[in-house]
C-alpha cells in the first residue's frame, strides 16, 4: 500500500485537520467520562475517535487505506445519527461528509487511474 501522487486539496486539508479534532475531542470526553458511562458507549466513542484520527493521518500521508477509513467514519457517523434519532443538525452535517467522502473516493480513484496510465506508459517505452 502506497501513497497515491495525487496533491493534498484545502479540502482535504480541511477535512483532515476536523478528523483530527473531532477524534480527539472524543477521546478526551471519552475519558472525562471513564466512570460516568456504559461500557458500550465509551467504547463506541473511543473507537470512533481513533477511526477519525487514523483517518485524518491517511489522508495527509496519501495512504491508500483513507477512502476505507473516511468511509468507515461516514458509516459509524450515520449509524450514531439513527442511534440517537435524527436531528435535522446533525442530519446536515452527516450529508455534508457523505458529500466528502463520495468526492474524495473519486479523486482517489482519478489519481490511481493516472498514476497507472503513467506507470504503463513508461514501461512501454523501455525495452525488455
Amino acid at each position: 500500500m502506497t501513497a497515491s501522487r495525487r496533491p493534498l486539496s484545502k479540502l482535504d486539508i480541511v477535512y483532515a485537520s476536523l478528523a483530527l479534532l473531532g477524534g480527539l475531542i472524543l477521546l478526551v470526553v471519552a475519558v472525562g467520562r471513564l466512570g460516568a458511562g456504559s461500557l458500550a458507549f465509551l467504547a463506541a466513542m473511543v473507537l470512533q475517535g481513533l477511526i477519525l484520527i487514523a483517518s485524518a493521518l491517511a489522508i495527509l500521508k496519501r495512504h491508500r487505506l483513507a477512502v476505507a477509513l473516511v468511509w468507515t467514519s461516514t458509516i459509524l457517523f450515520a449509524l450514531a445519527v439513527l442511534a440517537q434519532g435524527v436531528v435535522p443538525k446533525d442530519l446536515l452535517l452527516w450529508l455534508l461528509i457523505l458529500a466528502y467522502a463520495i468526492g474524495y473516493t473519486k479523486r482517489s480513484k482519478t489519481a490511481q487511474e493516472q498514476t497507472a496510465d503513467g506507470q504503463q506508459a513508461s514501461s512501454m517505452g523501455t525495452p525488455n
